[in-house]
């Protein structure tokens, strides 16, 4: 019986290209809000929303729901508008 070898190719791995897609989507995001003078970024945007949809979360919520440590949800939160 003959074993099946297969290379591994970065450029052809989904998780390699899904992350690819969404830094581009984020950027493309980001810079849309920048040439409509919205002083936020797309992560800022996302905390947002949340707060909007059910006032009142307490800060660790938010971590969970979008996948946030607490650092960086502070930092976000700390320079939202």
């Amino acid at each position: 019986m003959r074993k099946k070898t297969s290379q591994y190719f970065l450029d052809d791995s989904l998780g390699h290209l899904t992350s690819n897609a969404s830094r581009a989507i984020l950027k493309r995001i980001n810079l849309e809000l920048s040439r409509q003078e919205i002083p936020i970024t797309s992560e800022q945007f996302s905390v947002l929303v949340h707060v909007w949809d059910q006032n009142g979360q307490p800060q660790y919520v938010l971590v969970d729901k979008l996948y946030k440590d607490k650092t960086t949800m502070a930092r976000l939160v700390a320079r939202s508008p």
